[in-house]
């Protein structure tokens, strides 16, 4: 029998101003429907949520009024879960013309009523502090 080993997201320790420098775009909206773009059948890893978010403010790139937000199902794959109705602050990478945008937990989103924070890396899953 074979056994993989475990992996776990890990972020760099970066302040918000970071990665806003990093990312392509950043923006705020409210998610309005969650839904999972399956993969492969003999790969569960490569599920992917699909946030349809309705953008508010875009701080920095161009994206569309409505955008899907793209982020890994698994967390430790460095997926984030965001709620329908909440309105966040979105730090994104890609090219935004197909109306599709990628974030993750080390980027730096997150909900608007949340200070800003360090993304730091404790046992190999991400948090935040402030």
């Amino acid at each position: 029998m074979f056994v993989s080993p475990a992996s776990a997201c890990s972020c760099a320790i970066e302040t918000e101003a970071e990665q806003y420098q990093r990312a392509d775009h950043v923006f705020t909206g409210t998610v309005r429907q969650k839904t999972v773009e399956r993969g492969h059948k003999a790969d569960p890893f490569d599920d992917l949520h699909r946030y349809a978010v309705r953008v508010h403010k875009v701080l920095k790139g161009e994206v569309p009024r409505h955008v899907n937000v793209i982020t890994t199902v698994q967390s430790a794959m460095c997926g984030i879960e965001l709620t329908k109705g909440a309105q966040y602050l979105i730090f994104s990478f890609g090219d935004s013309s197909d109306r599709r945008v990628e974030t993750n937990l080390c980027s730096g989103t997150r909900l608007v009523s949340q200070p800003p924070g360090l993304i730091r890396s404790e046992g190999g899953a991400c948090h935040v502090s402030s």
